[in-house]
């Protein structure tokens, strides 16, 4: 770095990587929930879901939820956009993470929710089961909202299988 280069101190540097990994997520997810996006917005999708990850890693207080939801997000974003077989290792990873983490059922349901999306889209048999392991976490959810949004999740990946 030159000597023009502005200083950071370490708490600084935290709140700089925790609002862009949050402002990169939230933008990601506008993009998500966006129809009829372009292939430039799905490559932009897909750099911001790789950008939120990235700043979340340097967070030194993030844990297995802020990873399990990164992935799950990274997962979610290359299903979607054409890229699904990187969909399923993401979600892999975020199952990996969710599990050894010991998180919620919340967490966990999406995680295997984000496997099913993939292995639909893929085609793969595999994904009914995947379904049904990502159902059995959210009848474990005592939160209703939260238990809504999954299954609301759930319904849409068991339409994809089904079609």
């Amino acid at each position: 770095m030159s000597s023009n280069s502005p200083q950071f101190s370490e708490e600084q540097l935290q709140t700089i990587h925790k609002g862009l990994a949050a402002g990169a997520f939230n933008a990601c997810w506008d993009l998500i929930e966006k129809s009829g996006r372009s292939e430039e917005e799905n490559e932009d999708m897909r750099r911001l879901a790789e950008v939120s990850m990235h700043h979340w890693k340097r967070v030194k207080s993030h844990g297995p939820q802020e990873l399990s939801v990164g992935y799950w997000q990274l997962g979610r974003v290359y299903a979607i956009s054409g890229q699904a077989d990187a969909g399923e290792r993401y979600a892999r990873k975020c199952i990996t993470i969710s599990e050894e983490g010991k998180l919620a059922p919340f967490y966990l349901g999406y995680a295997w929710e984000a496997l099913a999306r993939a292995q639909a889209v893929l085609g793969d048999k595999q994904a009914s089961s995947s379904l049904n392991t990502a159902r059995s976490f959210c009848d474990q959810i005592k939160d209703e909202d939260s238990q809504g949004m999954l299954a609301a999740d759930l319904e849409q990946v068991a339409a994809m299988i089904q079609s």
